[in-house]
């Protein structure tokens, strides 16, 4: 599948979804034997991503809403939360569909019509 517009505004959504912080502070020391370990900065620089367009990702939101319960495990698995269904590497959606407990073909089609929904609410 190729990227197009539509991968644009669902991974836009996904980063409007994910915005914020964690619910409560991360903690400032690691529990060790020693308890006077300090974790070491893992981020010096924060990451950049492109700007959130909050507009659209309220739409694309709509379309989620509409959305049928095969179509927004399969959004999740690519867009919010990958790291909770295999998607990582070579084989990605066949993890993610193992994980799912769907066929691979099944997959693609909630993929499929899920991005179709989202391409038919920008109409």
């Amino acid at each position: 599948m190729s990227r197009d517009w539509v991968d644009d505004e669902l991974w836009n959504w996904s980063r409007w979804a994910n915005e914020g912080q964690w619910p409560g502070p991360l903690p400032v020391h690691c529990i060790s034997a020693e308890s006077k370990y300090s974790a070491p900065e893992w981020n010096a620089q924060p990451a950049i991503h492109p700007a959130i367009n909050y507009h659209n990702a309220q739409i694309v939101e709509r379309a989620w809403r509409k959305m049928l319960f095969g179509e927004k495990k399969v959004l999740q698995a690519e867009y919010l939360s990958p790291w909770n269904y295999g998607r990582f590497g070579r084989g990605a959606k066949n993890a993610a569909a193992r994980k799912l407990r769907i066929s691979l073909r099944m997959y693609e089609l909630h993929l499929k019509s899920a991005r179709d929904r989202v391409r038919r609410e920008f109409d």
